[in-house]
């Protein structure tokens, strides 16, 4: 299992400040967001999460492939490299 990183003590479970973190986050993305190429590796990832996301539902609920699994592994694998690489080609 992943242990998941606490950014801020709260009484509020952990799932849940995930996903409200997403939610205060997400409307302030993309004004300047859409001119950085490292902004676009994250929705490439956050993308390639969801679809893998989407394999192990479709394995669980349709008796899915482990290559379908191992394609979507692959799939973010690849983007998380990109990702890292924007971020090196990047100055701060």
């Amino acid at each position: 299992m992943v242990e998941m990183t606490t950014h801020f003590n709260s009484d509020i479970d952990e799932l849940d400040a995930f996903y409200l973190r997403g939610d205060l986050l997400r409307p302030a993305f993309g004004q300047w967001d859409a001119c950085d190429p490292v902004c676009h590796c994250i929705l490439d990832l956050v993308e390639a999460q969801t679809e893998l996301q989407d394999t192990f539902d479709d394995f669980v609920d349709h008796g899915g492939s482990d290559a379908a699994i191992e394609a979507a592994r692959k799939k973010r694998r690849a983007v998380a490299k990109k990702l890292m690489n924007a971020l090196d080609g990047r100055e701060s």
